[in-house]
């Protein structure tokens, strides 16, 4: 539990001054491998929808890469065992002459997460229920989606979560590309 309070420490002490450029897709890869053999004693797969070519974005990467994997295992503990679990990477542009924003998720099979929980999922000393009533109940600290938000708010992003009526759900962070990123072969 400290280590998880130093790193919220760190987290919200993170400048856009200090950050510099970095492959997103690095980054996601590196933290997909730390999260291989978590994934497998529970029969799961990580599968990665990852482009070939880089995301460039300004970040620490340490904070994005322990954000993903975050992600990475809460799906691993909450998802269905015996499971895939998608990790992927897309470009988003909501209006025409916009930058761009690079948007990663992680997608997995879950039960679903109820109106309440989904308010309140990314506030300081929170656990979903289903933590509280399984063999999860008393571990984690409930600052695990509360660093990721705060990582995302530091590097002017945003987090969320989708999927909410069971099956699937996808949580999602979403960062500004840099301003030199190539952009071609985005959605709009």
């Amino acid at each position: 539990m400290a280590q998880d309070f130093l790193r919220l420490a760190r987290a919200e002490a993170l400048e856009r001054r200090d950050m510099k450029t970095l492959d997103l897709i690095a980054v996601l890869h590196q933290a997909a491998d730390e999260m291989y053999q978590a994934s497998k004693q529970r029969g799961m797969r990580i599968e990665r929808d990852l482009p070939d070519d880089p995301m460039w974005v300004t970040g620490d990467f340490e904070s994005i890469e322990r954000c993903a994997i975050n992600l990475l295992q809460n799906a691993v503990t909450y998802g269905l065992p015996d499971s895939i679990i998608v990790l992927g990477a897309e470009v988003i542009h909501r209006h025409r002459n916009e930058r761009g924003l690079v948007r990663f998720w992680i997608e997995n099979e879950a039960d679903a997460l109820r109106p309440e929980e989904l308010a309140r999922l990314f506030e300081k000393f929170r656990r979903g229920q289903q933590a509280e009533q399984t063999q999860h109940r008393g571990k984690g600290s409930g600052l695990g989606l509360y660093y990721v938000r705060t990582v995302a708010e530091r590097h002017g992003g945003h987090i969320g979560v989708d999927g909410s009526t069971g099956g699937k759900i996808r949580f999602w962070f979403e960062l500004p590309l840099t301003e030199n990123s190539d952009t071609s072969g985005t959605s709009e």
